[in-house]
């Protein structure tokens, strides 16, 4: 009787801290999804309501400070020109079909199969002034819109270039309920990429161009079988892969440990119908990239460093790479410290690749 009844308390004992650590894994794994991956009606995530993000590196000591004088006059420069463009412009709002179906299997072609699931994708298509086959597919950044882009697109319009400037999954005017953080968003850029195909034809040629976590979706994009129209991407301040991303962050926001904190959030994102976390890596996808690639990077880059642009870099197999780091400039500010670096590498690098 007396061994029965140990191992009846071993037993017991057992499924209580099997029941603790389960309740431990959903109370730290949600935690983490709601705070990164779930906006808020704000469009905001918890991680963007901190006073170390609000303003970013102009705020929280990353750019030094001749350096923030110098971002804010060319901001104003950008933003006219911007304005400017917009007012002459008839912009079209466009929607397509994509799936949270994706997530699950991790195969873009889910994307098309789970109608089930679909949802919406909103985006926005700035004709050029003159007809032109050229075309540039804006990416925006983390809880940002097409709106964040469009300085962009007045560059590339001068240009020539017609401007699709979508909203990303979870954001904007765009359905879903989990950010994608590029690996959701690979696809969905493959969708846009069909759509402009199918509608102004096969002669066009796409050059896909993000910025932070969209510059992450056009690495990640760039790693799949993507269309002979796609003839280069510019990557400016993308990640190398999520899971380095958030292990960074929960170290730097909370000083804890990858685990259980990423591990926790890998299991409840999947859980929760999302994506794996340690499969999102655009490290792993340049490197079977056959597209021509400009990496952007800045050298004070207080969110993502710059030695993942390096990485990303050294790491791609495409026929044709640069890699330019500006100088002094924060995060996904490299075009506006010095915004004739930044366009004049940008066109030298696409001379002939988009016709």
């Amino acid at each position: 009787m007396g061994m029965k009844r140990t191992a009846g308390i071993v037993a017991a004992c057992g499924a209580a801290l099997a029941a603790l650590y389960g309740a431990s894994v959903v109370a730290i794994g949600n935690t983490c999804i709601d705070y990164a991956l779930v906006p808020g009606k704000d469009g905001k995530t918890g991680r963007m309501r901190r006073r170390d993000r609000i303003g970013g590196d102009l705020a929280n000591g990353s750019v030094a400070s001749d350096v923030r004088d110098a971002v804010e006059q060319n901001r104003r420069m950008l933003f006219a020109k911007r304005d400017a463009w917009l007012e002459r412009t008839d912009v079209e709002q466009v929607r397509i079909r994509a799936s949270a179906g994706v997530a699950k299997g991790g195969m873009c072609g889910a994307a098309r199969a789970h109608e089930s699931d679909a949802f919406d994708l909103s985006g926005f298509i700035y004709p050029a002034s003159d007809p032109s086959d050229r075309w540039v597919l804006l990416v925006h950044g983390y809880t940002n819109s097409h709106h964040d882009v469009e300085y962009l697109g007045a560059r590339y319009a001068a240009h020539g270039y017609n401007v699709l400037a979508p909203d990303l999954r979870a954001h904007g005017q765009s359905g879903g309920d989990l950010i994608g953080m590029g690996w959701t968003d690979r696809c969905d850029l493959l969708l846009w990429i069909d759509y402009l195909i199918g509608r102004f034809g096969a002669d066009i040629s796409i050059v896909l161009h993000g910025v932070s976590m969209g510059a992450a979706a056009a690495c990640m994009a760039s790693g799949e079988i993507i269309p002979a129209q796609v003839k280069a991407v510019v990557s400016d301040c993308a990640f190398t892969d999520l899971q380095s991303m958030l292990a960074g962050q929960v170290k730097k926001l909370f000083g804890l440990p990858r685990h259980p904190v990423v591990d926790d959030a890998r299991i409840m994102l999947k859980a929760r119908g999302g994506y794996d976390i340690k499969r999102a890596s655009a490290l792993e996808q340049v490197k079977k990239s056959v597209t021509p690639t400009l990496f952007i990077h800045g050298s004070s880059d207080g969110f993502i460093p710059t030695s993942m642009a390096r990485e990303l870099f050294e790491a791609c197999r495409a026929p044709e790479k640069r890699l330019l780091v500006v100088a002094g400039a924060g995060h996904a500010l490299s075009a506006q410290t010095d915004p004739s670096l930044y366009f004049d590498t940008v066109f030298d690098f696409l001379e002939k690749k988009a016709g």
